[in-house]
């Protein structure tokens, strides 16, 4: 498993999954995304979707 500091300098969105959480929130100008894992893959695109259109 990577680590958070791998991910953040291959990438410039990070997608995290958490039970009960749906956020985003931008560290050091890298993007993270924070999913509910209970969702369905439908709900979980909507929301990504929907946080995205925040920025």
């Amino acid at each position: 498993m990577k680590t958070l500091d791998e991910l953040v300098m291959q990438h410039d969105i990070v997608i995290l999954e958490h039970e009960l959480t749906l956020c985003l929130f931008i560290l050091k100008k890298e993007i993270f995304i924070v999913i509910d894992s209970r969702l369905s893959k439908r709900e979980k695109l909507d929301g990504i979707a929907l946080l995205l259109n925040k920025i």
